[in-house]
């Protein structure tokens, strides 16, 4: 595939386990510079992230940069309940 274009502000990755979603997001993530574990630019959690290898292969381009966000997952969901039951 040579490009992607996300024409919605809102897109939903669908397929079988194993098909790369978690990947592209992380690969995402990690050239807009948030920590592939989930988080903000501004906050570490300490939790293993990944090494999202394919985003040393990817280009992003965009009209304005995105300077704010939360990159969002289910682990990073789990510690912060966990954190906070404690």
């Amino acid at each position: 595939m040579d490009e992607l274009d996300f024409v919605s502000e809102v897109t939903f990755f669908v397929g079988e386990n194993g098909s790369g979603k978690s990947t592209l997001l992380e690969a995402i993530a990690c050239q807009y510079g948030f920590n592939t574990a989930g988080d903000g630019r501004n906050n570490a959690y300490d939790v293993d992230s990944s090494q999202a290898a394919l985003g040393d292969y990817i280009l992003l381009s965009w009209l304005s940069k995105v300077t704010q966000g939360f990159f969002f997952r289910a682990e990073s969901f789990y510690h912060f309940a966990s954190h906070l039951d404690q």
